[in-house]
């Protein structure tokens, strides 16, 4: 048998024994590895595209450094002290229009406040610690926009008082000033506490707010681990999130119901679209545990428009984001 005969044969009787065995799955479980003293640091950049029938485009988009300080580290769990910085509004006549409306106040308060996040040993989320120190300064920008709002006039006693009554209601209580003030946050914390495998994608089903009010909708999504570099000490996640099919009835059902006898006609309203798709990318740091890069992206399309938001966090040191405290 000559050379060539027997590569090919060798070739096939290797590509067979492939085919007849499972690729070997790699496994991960994302776990902090925090220590008291210890500062990260990242740029966290907001983007945001909104267009819609009979109204002008809107867009923006900001960068704000954020550090989070490992104030407690035990067995028990972990405490990071997570704080706002400097933020630089990146279009020119949005910044303009700011400063002519004086809202620096608003980026000054935001770097006053210290968030104490508590988590559990694996990394979840568990509680705003020191959400009664919080609570004073969110009813102190309140009361500053209302007062704004009335210098300006732009409305009467009664329908200020309703405005004040609805804000105060979206911050009242612990869970809906961690919702509000923590949604990103959040986003950042999302692996920890997670065990994925590299032939087992996670699936699972979610709730959602409708956009045009209503019934709840359902959400279905997907995270994989993508790839697995422990040499190097990186690992990629992807999380893909869409609205389930029955979803996409309710949105309409709702914006019928709003627009009442303006509605179109039950054929025409059957052709319409709505949807509600996530995505992000993460890549994690193994040491820490923390993402050294987030991208998150929401596109909401509705039949009389869209609205793209973009978040994402970049770690401000190459390779980590692991700054020794003193």
């Amino acid at each position: 048998m000559n050379i060539g005969k027997r590569m090919t044969y060798l070739w096939v009787f290797t590509a067979f024994m492939l085919a007849g065995s499972p690729v070997r799955a790699d496994t991960l479980d994302i776990r902090p590895g925090l220590r008291a003293g210890e500062t990260y640091r990242w740029d966290y950049r907001r983007e945001m595209e909104q267009r819609a029938k009979g109204r002008p485009d809107k867009s923006g988009a900001s960068i704000t450094a954020v550090t989070a300080k490992v104030l407690e580290a035990s067995a028990s769990g972990y405490v990071l002290e997570w704080r706002y910085g400097d933020t630089r509004v990146l279009d020119a006549a949005q910044a303009k229009a700011l400063a002519q409306k004086d809202m620096q106040w608003v980026w000054d308060l935001a770097k006053e406040l210290r968030f104490e996040l508590q988590l559990a040993p694996d990394g979840q989320f568990v509680q705003l610690r020191n959400y009664e120190q919080i609570q004073p300064k969110i009813d102190q920008m309140i009361e500053h926009i209302l007062a704004m709002a009335a210098r300006q006039k732009n409305a009467g006693p009664a329908e200020m008082k309703q405005v004040g009554d609805m804000m105060r209601g979206m911050f009242t209580g612990r869970e809906r000033v961690e919702a509000l003030m923590l949604k990103d946050v959040l986003l950042l914390l999302f692996p920890f506490g997670m065990s994925l495998d590299t032939q087992a994608p996670l699936t699972y089903q979610t709730p959602l707010a409708n956009p045009v009010g209503g019934e709840a909708l359902q959400a279905e999504g997907t995270i994989s681990l993508t790839s697995l570099d422990r040499t190097h000490g990186i690992a990629t996640i992807g999380l893909d999130q869409k609205l389930s099919p029955d979803s996409m009835t309710k949105v309409l059902a709702a914006m019928a119901r709003k627009m009442g006898e303006n509605r179109p006609p039950p054929e025409e309203l059957a052709k319409l679209k709505a949807d509600i798709t996530d995505t992000s990318r993460y890549t994690i740091d193994l040491k820490s545990g923390f993402p050294s890069k987030v991208e998150f992206k929401r596109a909401v399309f509705m039949p009389d428009g869209h609205r793209i938001d973009k978040v994402s966090f970049t770690s401000k040191r190459s390779g980590s984001s692991r700054v020794q405290g003193k």
